[in-house]
């Protein structure tokens, strides 16, 4: 499976039901430099009551990888549209 990968990084809000769902997209090279951003992100939100991430590190395998992906390539897409 192939998929895009944002050149920049993305972030999304939505409101469903008075809950604020914050999602931030970025490119990482490898597992620290995901893992460092996903503590940068924990720390502009102390507050929140969770705290979801993931990363894709090579190519996806798993259901959840797949998603993900989607999700990801979805996101590239709005930013570089063909």
């Amino acid at each position: 499976m192939s998929y895009q990968v944002p050149q920049s990084e993305l972030c999304d809000e939505q409101v469903i039901k008075k809950s604020r769902f914050i999602t931030h997209i970025a490119r990482a090279t490898n597992k620290a430099e995901a893992m460092l951003y996903i503590q940068s992100i924990k720390a502009q939100y102390p507050d929140a009551r969770h705290h979801c991430w993931a990363y894709i590190a090579g190519h996806p395998t798993a259901t959840i990888d797949k998603v993900l992906a989607m999700m990801v390539s979805h996101q590239a897409q709005q930013e570089n549209p063909s």
